[in-house]
């Protein structure tokens, strides 16, 4: 049962690479996202690998360790960005930061066990490499509660109760996660990880949450190639009020920077444009819920309306 849930997570999160790549290119953490999505599927792939005994142990580890060390840098990463932090903007290289002590655990994980006590201290390595594998996973399970803390923080700025409550829910799951795979390392629960398997599910939870666009729609037409042709000004905000989208004639309307605008305050934005016209804000809705703001020129009264 479990090599099936592998294989499904993996082709899932295959998937989820596809769909996410095609649609919301302005999306803020598109990029963050699809890293998650491929880290599921490498940790996936490399787990179905020993479970199935395609590979020996090591070297399914080879393939499942890169996504099991690098999700949980990603994931705070994601939330720093989805809550709007200041540091996940001004501090592009924080994510290096983050995923160094990842990198250095892989490149130990290289060396192989015969060479880590030569390298650590002669025979009290194997006690040093024990301690730093702990040391690491203290370290991820803290990066994925500080995750959950942020998106939980994040949903304070959506404005209706169904969408805070959704997000709340979302950061809850993460910590369940989190939970569940400390129970398995430290309690030593029976049976293999299913930590992958949770991720795969948490993820479509997150592609749903802020994301648009239909989950089984992996070649749509692209959203910003249908804006970057029309004559009208037109800008995309999320439920924030921050820009995720604008197209060539609003900024030539507005007379500013494309990196100006996106991710901006929409009112700061106007604020700022010199020449800012009266725009119209109407709302977005996707599957039966607000998912953002439209905003088109406003139309001139016409004499019938006066």
């Amino acid at each position: 049962m479990i090599e099936l849930l592998l294989e499904l997570t993996a082709l899932l999160a295959l998937w989820l690479c596809l769909t996410t790549w095609q649609r919301d290119r302005t999306a803020p953490g598109r990029r963050l996202f699809i890293a998650l999505s491929g880290a599921v599927f490498l940790w996936s792939a490399g787990s179905l690998a020993a479970q199935t005994g395609g590979l020996d142990p090591r070297a399914a580890g080879h393939v499942s360790l890169p996504g099991m060390l690098a999700m949980p840098g990603l994931w705070l990463a994601l939330a720093l960005v989805v809550r709007g932090s200041h540091a996940a903007k001004r501090a592009p290289w924080g994510l290096a930061v983050i995923l160094a002590p990842g990198a250095l655990g892989y490149a130990l994980h290289l060396l192989g066990p015969e060479r880590i006590p030569a390298l650590l201290a002669g025979e009290a390595g194997d006690g040093i490499a024990a301690d730093l594998r702990w040391l690491h996973a203290g370290y991820a399970w803290s990066l994925g509660l500080l995750g959950a803390l942020h998106f939980g923080s994040s949903a304070r700025s959506l404005r209706h109760r169904s969408d805070r409550v959704r997000r709340f829910a979302l950061a809850l799951l993460c910590a369940a996660v989190v939970a569940g795979s400390a129970a398995h390392v430290l309690v030593g629960l029976p049976g293999p990880d299913v930590t992958p398997v949770l991720l795969g599910a948490l993820l479509v939870a997150l592609r749903s949450e802020l994301f648009s666009g239909d989950l089984l729609l992996a070649v749509p037409l692209s959203q910003l190639d249908l804006l970057s042709q029309l004559p009208t000004p037109v800008i995309l905000t999320d439920l924030a009020g921050r820009v995720t989208a604008i197209n060539p004639a609003a900024l030539a309307c507005l007379a500013v920077a494309k990196a100006d605008a996106l991710d901006r305050n929409l009112e700061a934005l106007l604020e700022q444009a010199a020449f800012a016209p009266p725009f119209e804000r109407f709302s977005l809705v996707a599957r039966g819920r607000e998912a953002g703001g439209i905003l088109l020129p406003a139309r001139p009264k016409s004499e019938d309306a006066r």
